[in-house]
């Protein structure tokens, strides 16, 4: 895609559970999480916290946000300098991509990699799911220690 396509406007965003997102972490982070909001139940975020700590993933280097409800990434401060986005429950359209995606296959977009998977309740019930994750986690996303 040419890099124009994610030059909008900077909107701030406001950790407030009524908000289309809510966030934490390093906004200046390489890493960025893209969540439904089943995130906040603590099994699903054990879980989380898991498969970002396997790929030593810190508050330094990752910015998580709950979505809930349609909203366009390329929105988000700091767009450009995320260097993977890794969605899990959400599909492209949602957050404002025209991508085909396939769940635990990497997309590249110009520098950026993309990685679609399902709802992390679906990860957390299907031991299917885990290794596919583990997978491609392990192939491509590990973080510099």
């Amino acid at each position: 895609m040419h890099p124009s396509f994610y030059n909008f406007s900077r909107y701030d965003i406001v950790d407030k559970s009524n908000d289309k997102v809510t966030s934490f972490g390093n906004e200046n982070g390489k890493l960025l999480v893209v969540v439904t909001n089943e995130y906040v139940e603590i099994m699903y975020k054990t879980l989380l916290d898991n498969i970002l700590n396997a790929i030593h993933s810190t508050e330094e280097n990752t910015y998580i946000i709950i979505i809930n409800e349609r909203y366009k990434l390329s929105t988000l401060p700091h767009f450009d300098s995320y260097l993977s986005v890794i969605c899990l429950g959400i599909k492209p359209l949602y957050i404002g991509l025209n991508l085909e995606h396939s769940y635990f296959q990497t997309k590249a977009v110009g520098d950026r990699r993309y990685l679609f998977g399902p709802k992390l309740s679906d990860i957390n019930g299907t031991m299917e799911y885990k290794k596919a994750l583990w997978t491609v986690l392990k192939k491509e996303y590990i973080l510099d220690q």
